[in-house]
């Protein structure tokens, strides 16, 4: 530990592009506050135009490029840790380069680290990074090493592993407060809120039902118990890996709460893929 996080911050400062493994999956990241390094992300990643989050040291570098009411800091700061979408302040202290990092926006979604080698690394640090869901284009967050190294070595410089084995991918779950009643809208459910439980104000049959959702933005919802349950995002199912993901997490489900559904419930679209 002593010699990585130097060699670590030392290609952050370079512009190298690193995908480290955390809870749910690879994270690609960069220095946020070097334009070259934010474009070049994009190129690798084919990803021209659309906002990249932001991972910032601590609460207080946050408020110095972003306006944080404290119900988003609250929201940063809590067990979710989710990533917060943000109005920039008109001058962002880091040096952020906002034009690369969210193109044409007044705003970012920031979040903290929720992991400690994160937290360790972006205390080396010390400025924001670039912190986007480790996969290509319309792909899966890659979560297995194996498949990773394959995966990421053509977008990231570097790749940083551990020994723990991630059961279930999960991409960094995204909320936004609303302005007139600051209620939490959450635009990706995912890490930390999913598997979601939802029990008050529903007539739920005691049998248990899967409804397999649809192909774009996929998640699925199971009753069990008299309760439903749903699933994190999962993405997009015209692609085989995200079908393997899909697969894996309604496998994990029916383990979990040892049951199998006596009634599924499909979109009639007969080439979904979550319809056969």
């Amino acid at each position: 530990p002593d010699k990585l996080f130097p060699q670590l911050t030392a290609l952050l400062e370079s512009g190298a592009i690193l995908a480290v493994k955390g809870i749910g999956g690879y994270l690609l990241m960069c220095d946020a506050t070097k334009g070259e390094a934010v474009q070049e992300l994009r190129r690798r990643k084919h990803r021209p135009s659309k906002p990249f989050a932001v991972m910032y040291p601590d609460l207080k570098s946050l408020q110095d490029d972003a306006s944080v009411s404290p119900s988003a800091a609250a929201l940063l700061l809590g067990p979710v840790a989710p990533i917060v979408l943000l109005p920039l302040l008109p001058t962002p202290a880091s040096g952020l380069a906002t034009s690369a990092v969210a193109p044409g926006l007044r705003q970012i979604g920031a979040l903290l680290p929720y992991a400690p080698l994160y937290e360790l690394l972006l205390r080396a640090f010390g400025r924001p990074v670039i912190a986007t869901s480790g996969n290509r284009s319309n792909a899966p967050i890659a979560f297995e090493d194996d498949r990773a190294l394959d995966e990421l070595l053509g977008i990231a410089d570097y790749l940083l592993a551990n020994d723990r084995a991630i059961a279930v991918p999960q991409d960094d779950s995204v909320v936004k407060r609303t302005f007139f009643h600051d209620l939490p809208i959450l635009y990706r459910r995912s890490r930390g809120y999913a598997p979601t439980f939802i029990q008050e104000g529903l007539s739920v049959p005691t049998r248990n039902v899967l409804a397999m959702g649809a192909d774009l933005k996929s998640a699925f919802g199971y009753t069990h118990a008299g309760n439903v349950y749903l699933s994190q995002y999962l993405g997009e199912l015209d692609s085989y890996d995200t079908q393997r993901v899909y697969d894996r997490v309604l496998g994990h489900f029916f383990k979990i709460f040892g049951s199998r559904p006596q009634r599924v419930l499909v979109d009639l679209h007969p080439a979904y893929y979550s319809s056969q």
